[in-house]
């Protein structure tokens, strides 16, 4: 058995934007609104019967996460895979921004052909990330574990991968999550998902309870004229995710993959 490696560098950017600050906005004047009048309410911060909003105080600030991924895995056995990452971390919000690094562990184990049972250790070893204002905070561990089997069938031209994963922390977030055992919290995720010749995949699932779905398109190698010279594979994937209070999420990811032969064209 002949062992195989390889490299991926990635940029993941999360990111809310237009969130209203209505902080000092609040014309807090009590239940009859009239200022100055000390009847119930003036004053107190919250916003009461006949209050309102100023809309000229309000203003907009955006708040994102960027990070950059150095990741390695190789092929141990035919069962057996493994890797990790490095990655930068980079969160702002408003004017205030924070800067990290940290490091993620997996493993792959294929105990029969066609089930694959994964393990991913992020944050291993807690990521430090460092405010401007001089604040510090700190990324606990976090274990992933998931199952997936694969079922195909000339019937369906293609493949149904049904998975199912849970999150493991350790930071006692206790009714935040789905489930806990004292300091220990659980969260779920189950899908199902169709292949077409490996071409298209469509995804449904529940993540934490919540519905999810998505699709991904493969688009072969081609080659270029009569020079041999082949263009990057590339998966273009889009994920749906629904939320009650929060408002749904979109993501878009698209992956480029280099053959190795290719590389080495290009490197002579």
């Amino acid at each position: 058995m002949k062992s195989k490696s390889s490299l991926a560098l990635s940029l993941i950017r999360l990111g809310v934007d237009d969130i209203p600050n209505t902080q000092d906005a609040l014309l807090d004047y009590g239940q009859d609104g009239v200022p100055n009048t000390g009847d119930a309410g003036e004053g107190n911060g919250i916003i009461d019967e006949n209050e309102r909003i100023d809309p000229n105080k309000v203003f907009y600030f955006n708040s994102a996460e960027y990070a950059v991924y150095l990741s390695y895995g190789t092929k141990r056995s035919d069962k057996f895979f493994y890797g990790g990452n490095v990655k930068f971390v980079k969160k702002g919000i408003g004017d205030n921004s924070a800067w990290g690094m940290g490091f993620d562990l997996a493993a792959l184990w294929k105990p029969y052909q066609n089930l694959n049972v994964g393990v991913n250790l992020q944050d291993v070893t807690t990521t430090l990330l460092v405010w401007d204002t001089g604040r510090q905070e700190a990324i606990t561990p976090t274990a992933k574990i998931g199952v997936a089997y694969f079922w195909e069938s000339p019937l369906i031209a293609g493949r149904i991968i049904p998975a199912f994963d849970m999150d493991i922390r350790f930071e006692n977030r206790r009714y935040s999550s789905q489930f806990n055992l004292g300091n220990v919290s659980f969260d779920t995720h189950v899908g199902l998902e169709y292949q077409f010749r490996q071409l298209i995949a469509l995804r449904m699932g529940l993540d934490t309870g919540r519905f999810a779905a998505g699709a991904g398109f493969t688009l072969p190698t081609l080659k270029i004229g009569s020079s041999g010279v082949k263009l990057p594979r590339m998966n273009v994937d889009y994920a749906f995710l629904s939320h009650d209070e929060l408002g749904d999420t979109h993501r878009i990811s698209l992956i480029l993959i280099f053959e190795e032969q290719e590389l080495k064209r290009r490197s002579r």
